[in-house]
């Protein structure tokens, strides 16, 4: 049941200096395949298409969703109505129903984790947040979680792994900045 007429993608716009320092001066390299390269050699490889062009200041990074799948985005609409209302118990088992029918999808993993962590779930928020993580790197907010996470389980340096990882794509992050001054 999947549709390739539906896109959904991650945005992310990097500062260069997250890069730097760039080769040369910059303008004999082909900087989205430099960008490219060190995105892999920072997060390793991942599923997805993902596109880069670079500017003056900024790299815009776009990685897409190897699979979209109607009813699994059914799910995960109706885990968010839940999730509104505060009904975190049912939205998890929403967001269930949605990974078992598309697992490649960071949204519904990153907020399957969410739900957790709000219910104080610490240690069934942590897989879900791994896998997205794992799936598209790109994605700031589940690196945020992720660092505080291990900050509530305790564990400093992997919390200082994901607060600095959150930082490389927003350097001005205050609740990364706090928590790792934590």
């Amino acid at each position: 049941m999947t549709n390739s007429n539906i896109q959904k993608s991650i945005s992310q716009n990097i500062p260069l200096s997250s890069f730097a320092p760039l080769p040369g001066d910059g303008k004999d390299t082909d900087l989205a395949a430099f960008f490219r390269q060190q995105l892999y050699q920072r997060f390793g490889v991942f599923p997805g298409e993902l596109k880069i062009s670079a500017a003056k200041e900024t790299v815009s990074v776009q990685w897409y969703f190897p699979e979209i799948n109607k009813k699994a985005e059914f799910f995960h609409g109706k885990a968010l109505e839940y999730a509104k209302k505060k009904d975190f118990r049912t939205a998890i088992a929403s967001w269930q129903d949605a990974i078992t029918l598309n697992p490649q999808d960071p949204d519904y993993l990153f907020n399957l984790g969410a739900a957790h962590l709000e219910m104080k779930h610490y240690s069934e928020a942590l897989s879900p947040f791994q896998k997205a993580a794992e799936l598209c790197p790109i994605y700031p907010k589940v690196h945020l979680f992720l660092g505080t996470l291990f900050l509530k389980l305790r564990k400093v340096k992997p919390a200082a792994k994901f607060l600095e990882n959150n930082l490389f794509f927003q350097p001005n992050d205050a609740l990364a900045l706090l928590n790792l001054g934590i």
